[in-house]
């Protein structure tokens, strides 16, 4: 997980899921956007494949930078 702990990332999903409810519709796609490699929805299903080419740590930023601080 690169230099980022498990709980730093535990506390930064923990972060978002507190705020998520508060989000504009742009905030919650840019955020999506930016963490969804792949949507497939087809026989009563939806597969999401999730990009696994940033680090943790790329990604956290981005999230605070799409929500900004706590």
């Amino acid at each position: 997980m690169n230099d980022l702990s498990a709980d730093a990332v535990l506390a930064e999903a923990e972060t978002l899921h507190d705020r998520w409810p508060n989000l504009v519709t742009d905030e919650k796609r840019a955020i999506a956007e930016s963490i969804v490699e792949k949507i497939v929805i087809g026989g009563g299903e939806i597969d999401l494949t999730i990009s696994c080419f940033q680090s943790y740590k790329e990604l956290i930023k981005t999230q605070q930078q799409l929500i900004g601080p706590g």
